[in-house]
Parts: C-alpha cells; sequence; structure tokens
C-alpha cells in the first residue's frame, strides 16, 4: 500500500498535527496544485475535502473490500448555525449527515504516529471505535485508485502518548450518499441557497504560511 513509515514523505501537508515540525509553502504548494489537477476524478467528494473538521465519524462496515462510514457534517452544522444567528431564526438542531462510501479498497490500515513521525500500526479493533475525524490529505490519485488520509482523534485517547490515528484508505472510488441541499431547504424554507451552493462547491485549498 504504501512504501515508507515516513509521516513526512507520505502526508507532508499532516505532519505537523503527531510532531513539532511545520509544513514547508512548497509542500503546501505542491498539495493545492494536486487538488486542482485531481478534483474530476474524486467526483462529489472533492466538495468534502478540508471541510468535515470536528465531524463524527463512524465505521459502519468492512466488508467485501468496501469501506462505509457515517459522518454528521460539522462544517456545513456551523454554516447553517451562522445564518440563523446572524438573521434570527428561530430553528435549533440542525444536523447534516451523509455516508461515505470508499469502494473496492486495495487496502485499509489504522495507524499510531511516533512524535518522530514514524508509522506504527494501530490494532484493527479500534475501527470499531466513534471518532471525530480532524484533517485530510489527498495523496495520490492515479491509475483508479485513490489514495487518502485521514487523521482522527477519539476521546479515550487523549490521556495518552499519541492521541490521534492515521486512516489510510487506498480506494478505487468514494461515493457520497447525503441529502443535504433538501435538508437546507427545508431548515431555510427555499432561503439562503446560494449560500449552500457556494459552500458546498467551493474547493479549499491550504493557506500559505505567510498569507495575511
Amino acid at each position: 500500500m504504501i512504501d515508507t513509515n515516513n509521516l513526512a514523505s507520505l502526508c507532508p501537508t499532516l505532519i505537523d498535527v503527531f510532531t513539532d515540525q511545520e509544513v514547508s509553502n512548497s509542500k503546501i504548494e505542491t498539495y493545492n496544485r494536486r487538488l486542482s489537477e485531481t478534483r474530476e476524478s474524486l467526483g462529489r467528494f472533492s466538495n468534502y475535502l478540508a471541510k468535515l473538521h470536528d465531524s463524527s465519524f463512524r465505521i459502519i462496515s468492512n466488508l467485501n473490500s468496501n469501506l462505509i462510514v457515517s459522518l454528521k457534517d460539522r462544517g456545513l452544522a456551523e454554516k447553517a448555525d451562522k445564518i440563523i444567528e446572524e438573521n434570527s431564526i428561530n430553528i435549533s438542531g440542525t444536523e447534516f449527515p451523509l455516508t461515505i462510501k470508499f469502494l473496492n479498497c486495495l487496502n485499509v490500515r489504522l495507524y499510531k504516529i511516533s512524535d518522530k513521525g514514524f508509522l506504527k500500526r494501530a490494532s484493527s479493533n479500534e475501527l470499531t471505535l466513534n471518532y471525530t475525524y480532524l484533517y485530510d490529505e489527498l495523496i495520490e490519485v492515479k491509475s483508479g485508485q485513490i489514495l487518502l488520509a485521514i487523521v482522527l482523534f477519539h476521546e479515550s485517547f487523549r490521556r495518552i502518548r499519541d492521541p490521534f490515528r492515521l486512516l489510510l484508505v487506498n480506494t478505487s472510488k468514494i461515493e457520497v450518499v447525503e441529502d443535504h441541499e433538501n435538508l437546507w431547504i427545508n431548515h431555510f424554507d427555499g432561503r439562503f441557497l446560494n449560500d449552500f451552493h457556494d459552500y458546498r462547491n467551493e474547493l479549499v485549498y491550504l493557506s500559505l504560511k505567510n498569507d495575511a
């Protein structure tokens, strides 16, 4: 699946999550180019990259080479809550659930990361936990395969030395199942739909370190 156990080589934009190393601007620029060049190959999933921070994450199926996960889109909920607050709308409890299907996976592995930035396999039993989705990095898209890294956190890990996990998924196709536009329309009686579309269709790029 991978030819290195060095996180800086595999996922350079995530190294500062696990170690005191900084991500260089050159790595950020390289990653942003990759996003632009591969967006079409990712389909609808490209609209969710870097937008699922703090979303609840639960693996609901890992059978027959398919990995299926359930999430609650925290980013879209926060967007809705901001509109509710700014417009004094009497709505509470907005939720936007979605299912992501990683189909025909070549491999799915969970890792701990040392403070030096090296990968160490974590127990597959941990995949049964309910996590918080923190960050992601699109590592590679080629030859009909998508290699994606997802940083996960579980509350029970807070008191241990390596509280984060890195989920690596090598998949042939990613499908997203949701009804967010209709949920949004129902919440707001058809209003603020442009805000929804602008948020959903935006491709989020990483910011350079010296950006204002």
